[in-house]
């Protein structure tokens, strides 16, 4: 039995882990793209 509460901390925890997320995975693909350029000048 879903309440307007538990939906709400539902949609909260979502936007929080895309928040999180999505910093962190810019993070990675920055970090392999220096990598790669870095491999290819070697």
């Amino acid at each position: 039995m879903e309440t307007v509460l538990d939906v709400l901390l539902g949609i909260v925890g979502t936007v929080a882990l895309l928040v999180v997320a999505t910093p962190l995975g810019l993070v990675v693909v920055f970090c392999l793209i220096v990598w790669g350029f870095y491999c290819m000048e070697r």
